[in-house]
């Protein structure tokens, strides 16, 4: 029995400062990960979302000569800003099949 309780009381205390290493270290790397992964997928999905909106209100016609310049990729589609005799336009270009 005097052997028993030291060993019962160091496991707790070890047990105690285990506890408090994962919720001061681990736990709030843990949450800004989930947090960060979230929000891209978020940023994501609303490009996502806003394509075939732009594409509808305003078009996906331009050619490459005009030169345009990428606001925002997802995949293999791309919001482009394209100059047209000084006229910028939001288009959308999608990779045909």
């Amino acid at each position: 029995m005097k052997r028993v309780l030291p060993f019962i009381a160091g496991f707790l205390s070890a047990a105690i400062l285990a506890l408090a290493l994962a919720f001061t270290v681990v736990l709030p790397w843990y949450g800004r990960e989930s947090f960060d992964s979230g929000r891209r997928t978020g940023v994501v999905e609303a490009h996502r979302n806003l394509l075939p909106k732009i594409q509808t209100m305003l078009g996906d016609d331009y050619r490459k000569s005009d030169g345009y310049q990428t606001l925002f990729e997802v995949k293999t589609d791309a919001a482009v800003v394209v100059e047209r005799n000084g006229v910028k336009t939001l288009r959308v270009y999608a990779e045909r099949p």
